[in-house]
């Protein structure tokens, strides 16, 4: 880590559930501020760590689409919601037009 880095994207994936299928999401550009890490352990018997956080920043894809995210649910189709977490997932679909 130095002064000179420069800003790294990821994309995030994650499920939540609560649903018929728990809905998949992916968000495409996300930049992550500096973890708190903090190296100790709390509780009695010293096994519970302590969390490490961070901020999470969300944007919209860089090219002309600008999706910022995309979802995965009980409505989608069973092949693509099984494959969703293999890689980022691209849009396929082209939005309404005002």
């Amino acid at each position: 880590e130095s002064t000179g880095d420069t800003t790294k994207y990821v994309a995030l994936l994650f499920e939540k559930g609560g649903n018929v299928k728990p809905t998949r999401f992916c968000f495409f550009k996300c930049q992550l501020s500096k973890p708190s890490i903090e190296a100790e352990t709390t509780g009695e018997d010293g096994n519970e760590p302590k969390t490490v956080t961070c901020d999470i920043k969300v944007m919209p894809r860089a090219d002309a689409d600008g999706y910022l995210k995309v979802c995965a649910d009980d409505t989608t189709d069973s092949d693509a919601y099984d494959a969703f977490f293999s890689a980022v997932p691209v849009p396929t679909f082209t939005p309404p037009t005002p």
